[in-house]
């Protein structure tokens, strides 16, 4: 709790702008935590707060006041798609370049009311992120020019910066709190520093932060030193008490990178006390011992964790991830419930078809957001036409928009988004060109099975290109194989085509081929293949449907398929779709083991005959 006036040693910690204005902020509830039963009074003073509400209410072009900015933020309005994507485009524009003259304003309508009570020993302004710098310099000069006989000091890294050096007594490392404690001891104050106390979030306006309900900041790192972890029962009990006494529904760990282990012993302390929690946390993806400490994967986690956003970060350095573990490792979190995002570091520019990211973005539905930061750690601006180079599906047409995630840039609207509407749902609504409006993936898919000579102008090249995307198979027979194929499958949504199929007339030389290495007659066979499924849209049904769609087509036609022993994808749907292997042979030409599949009620007649012409021989 926060201590009463003692008319004695007053510090006012003054948290600076520019960062999120969804949750509080932990370095200065830390600190007033820590020093709650000392003999000096704490005064929190949020200027990022302040200053969004300020810059709010000045501008005739979205809001008259910050009452009215905040009601875009109860439920009915936060959680329709489309309202929260249009707000928060205009907030965005109104807050991209803020000028110095903006922080000045804010210290002289708001910061200056505090600078007059008289009682003040010492001021201590936290800039904790890269963003708050130049706010933080322009708030110490204004803090000195008023009481330039109160010490001050600057929680942050500002070993950048040139000009910070006059105005500030102290400049103390972002996660220094002993240096900080020092400090406040060698300019007067009497305090006795608690440690193990929980964060003091009580002085902060709770209820006016931009959020539909209120989200918590948490650190796993001690105070006294921020390269220990504090035992996961200690952070379990501080995120308890906080739930209860603050009503708080979700917390976000930003800053702290949690091994597996730590997020499982966490998640399953609070999911048997507290089910109802969502949490937000960090982790490396390729720190050894990351994914090993604790359990492998996060199919021991509890069937539903409170953790339901992982930040996982990696470096595009890092070349000790094939694709495939890579994958499998994040499976496991995902079909947990979990939405996995991972942002990528030390990327080049000049290489986009690196490996790291072409496997991420072409995994929607097991990576569900990502970012690219350079070698200096600005995000990169070009992120969409990255993930447009760098996957395999590059060359065809694009979907309309964007994925709406990447509106949800604020970690705390992601994760209360996550907790109420769950991952397999976000990761469908994607943002239309027009930027304000949503509309959900697969909603109003269109099938349509055709003869090739049937298919409208432009169709049959996409469908070359998707077919090519897909990358199960060559080619040089793509185009030649449709042209003569008997029935073809498509999808489209958004007028673009998401999914496609076929039922091909295969080449006599090809019948031979397979003939040869499998003993299998299929003569009289059509064969259903080139199934290539948009990655944004698998998990759908759409290719289990194309298949059905052209096998009820068949005119009674026998099929088969031919589907390669590593294509795990498509023999998944091709089990789905009630289809059997009947036989494998290796295929010389692509260098791998290939298999031979039909529908499991065509397999008694056709192809038994096919087998004893096999056996005969």
């Amino acid at each position: 709790m926060a201590v009463k006036s003692l008319n004695q040693f007053k510090i006012l910690l003054i948290h600076s702008p520019l960062v999120n204005t969804s949750f509080p902020p932990l370095s200065p509830a830390r600190v007033a935590g820590c020093l709650s039963a000392s003999e000096v009074e704490i005064e929190q003073y949020d200027a990022n707060l302040d200053f969004f509400q300020s810059q709010s209410m000045s501008s005739g072009q979205l809001y008259q006041s910050a009452d009215c900015f905040q009601d875009i933020f109860k439920p009915d309005e936060f959680y329709q798609p489309d309202v929260y994507c249009n707000i928060m485009r205009n907030i965005k524009k109104q807050f991209e370049n803020p000028d110095i003259d903006s922080f000045l304003d804010l210290c002289k309508n708001k910061l200056a009311e505090k600078l007059k009570h008289q009682d003040i020993k010492l001021i201590i302004i936290f800039a904790s992120a890269p963003h708050q710098i130049s706010a933080a310099l322009t708030l110490s000069d204004f803090c000195k020019q008023h009481r330039p006989k109160v010490p001050l000091s600057v929680m942050g890294d500002l070993s950048t910066t040139k000009t910070a050096k006059k105005q500030i007594d102290k400049i103390i490392p972002r996660t220094n709190y002993d240096a900080l404690f020092e400090f406040i001891a060698m300019r007067g104050g009497n305090i006795q520093p608690d440690y193990l106390a929980e964060p003091d979030f009580s002085g902060l306006p709770l209820g006016k932060y931009y959020a539909p309900s209120l989200v918590l900041p948490f650190s796993v790192s001690s105070v006294h030193d921020s390269s220990e972890m504090m035992p996961p029962e200690t952070v379990a009990r501080f995120i308890q008490k906080q739930a209860t006494s603050y009503g708080t529904e979700g917390f976000v760990c930003e800053h702290d990178m949690l091994t597996t282990g730590y997020m499982y012993d966490l998640s399953n302390k609070l999911s048997r006390s507290m089910p109802g929690l969502n949490l937000a946390v960090s982790s490396v993806l390729d720190a050894p011992g990351r994914l090993t400490t604790g359990p492998s994967t996060a199919k021991e986690f509890t069937c539903q964790p409170c953790i339901k956003l992982i930040k996982w970060q990696v470096s595009e350095k890092q070349k000790d991830h094939p694709k495939d573990k890579l994958i499998n490792r994040l499976l496991g979190f995902y079909k947990s419930g979990i939405w996995n995002h991972v942002d990528i570091h030390d990327y080049k520019d000049k290489k986009p078809n690196n490996g790291m990211l072409q496997r991420v973005v072409s995994n929607p539905n097991i990576i569900n957001s990502w970012d690219v930061y350079r070698s200096d750690e600005i995000r990169f601006a070009r992120s969409m036409d990255l993930a447009h180079m760098t996957t395999s599906y590059g060359k065809v047409r694009q979907l309309p928009g964007y994925p709406f995630w990447r509106d949800l840039r604020d970690p705390a609207h992601l994760l209360l988004y996550i907790g109420r509407y769950g991952v397999k749902e976000i990761i469908r609504m994607r943002t239309r060109e027009d930027e304000i409006s949503v509309y959900i993936l697969g909603r109003h898919l269109e099938y349509h099975f055709v003869k090739p000579s049937e298919l409208p102008p432009g169709y049959l090249d996409e469908i070359c290109r998707m077919v090519e995307a897909g990358g199960s198979v060559g080619s040089k027979w793509i185009r030649y194989n449709l042209e003569k194929a008997f029935l073809i499958g498509y999808v489209t949504e958004e007028g673009v085509i998401v999914g496609n199929s076929s039922l091909k007339r295969p080449r006599p030389e090809y019948i031979e081929v397979v003939n040869q290495q499998s003993g299998l007659d299929l003569s009289q066979h059509l064969e259903r293949g080139y199934t290539s499924v948009r990655p944004e849209y698998r998990g759908l049904g759409v290719g289990t449907k194309l298949l059905e769609g052209l096998t009820e087509r068949s005119g009674g036609r026998k099929i088969f398929s031919v589907i390669g022993e590593d294509n795990l994808a498509t023999k998944k749907i091709a089990i789905r779709n009630k289809t059997k292997q009947i036989a494998s042979y290796y295929s010389k030409r692509m260098g791998k083991q290939l298999g031979i599949w039909s529908p499991e009620w065509m397999i008694a007649g056709s192809m038994d005959q096919a087998l004893e012409k096999k056996e005969d021989k």
